[in-house]
């Protein structure tokens, strides 16, 4: 399936585009969601699980992952029932929630 997003950028201190933005449907809740080409998960802050309707999941999955630098971050997976971008969707997408 081919879907058309509108996509929108942040700019930073300088006046310089930083970074994409995406606005998606996450559980039926409104998100803006940063693109980020170079993250190996995509990831939901811990702090809005709530209000997206997320839950913790035990999968076999290493629930250590690393920040920007070297330190270590506690994690877990969730599936997201629906994952809404434009006219595309998935079900069951999953998301690291950090």
């Amino acid at each position: 399936m081919r879907s058309v997003l509108p996509l929108e950028f942040f700019t930073n201190n300088d006046g310089l585009k930083s970074h994409i933005a995406v606005n998606a449907i996450i559980n039926g809740k409104s998100a803006f969601l940063i693109v980020d080409t170079g993250a190996s998960n995509c990831i939901i802050d811990l702090n809005k699980k709530d209000n997206f309707n997320l839950k913790p999941e035990t999968f076999d999955f290493d629930n250590k992952v690393m920040g920007i630098g070297t330190q270590e971050l506690e994690a877990s997976v969730t599936l997201c029932e629906k994952l809404e971008l434009g006219a595309f969707y998935l079900k069951n997408y999953p998301f690291v929630l950090l």
